[in-house]
């Protein structure tokens, strides 16, 4: 009964994988920014915004920030909203960022872009919103702030959200256990990071890459229960952190 039991598992988990792929294959195509704006007016944050922002963080996420948060969105250049031409009461998404002080590879104290929130609506999901938003602020954060990198978190059981961010050439370099503590049971979250050097402006999305990379991910593979198996899930990500980040030093030592 146990060996069946574990056969039908692994059978689940395939074919989890398999319906992944898909996904990311379904959602690779970009939308142009020329187009986003012919849909949604893409504008600094306003004063009237942060009522119908608290909402979509609400729906999404089933809470909120911090009060303190919402304030420092208003007028934000790192910070950019979508919504509809003539809708203004309405929400579709929104992309913030600031700009904090890290120890970069060689432990010198640099500039990080750090992605605070990405969220769209699921109303406007699959739209070219999300990648626009995100896409508009990291051309910003290293065109105009020119720093080092940039990171973001992301929860570890986040498949499709994982994908997203390496079609951006975002790295997996830190594992952060129970960082998503306000969620039921708490949640993992992955350190994901951007180096200027594996971004470029008009970078266009190799889905076989992608796909790839979804193969030989750790987290795709996980749904695994017992301590041996979860520890395993750690070493073979730590091992992977180690190999991007000498990748990048071996990057930046060529440069």
């Amino acid at each position: 009964m146990t060996t069946t039991n574990s056969e039908g598992k692994n059978s689940q988990e395939e074919e989890k994988l398999d319906n992944n792929k898909k996904e990311v294959n379904q959602n690779t195509k970009i939308v142009q920014l020329e187009d986003i704006k012919k849909q949604f007016l893409i504008r600094l944050v306003q004063q009237k915004d942060l009522k119908r922002i608290k909402i979509l963080d609400y729906n999404l996420f089933g809470t909120n920030s911090e009060d303190e948060f919402y304030p420092t969105l208003i007028d934000n250049e790192l910070c950019a909203i979508a919504i509809p031409h003539n809708k203004n009461f309405v929400v579709c998404g929104y992309c913030s960022s600031e700009i904090k002080k890290k120890p970069d590879l060689e432990n010198n104290i640099a500039d990080f872009g750090y992605i605070n929130a990405l969220c769209v609506s699921p109303k406007f999901s699959s739209k070219g919103l999300g990648y626009n938003l995100l896409n508009i602020i990291i051309k910003k954060l290293f065109n105009e702030k020119k720093v080092y990198a940039i990171y973001l978190h992301v929860q570890k059981n986040n498949i499709r959200g994982i994908s997203f961010y390496q079609k951006f050439g975002f790295i997996i370099t830190k594992e952060k256990p129970n960082h998503y503590y306000y969620l039921e049971k708490g949640t993992d979250a992955l350190v994901m990071t951007l180096y200027s050097n594996n971004f470029t402006n008009d970078q266009e999305i190799d889905v076989n890459s992608i796909t790839k990379k979804l193969e030989n991910l750790t987290v795709v593979k996980e749904c695994k229960t017992n301590n041996e198996q979860n520890d395993n899930n750690k070493n073979n990500l730590e091992k992977e952190t180690k190999k991007n980040i000498n990748s990048c030093n071996e990057t930046i030592t060529k440069n």
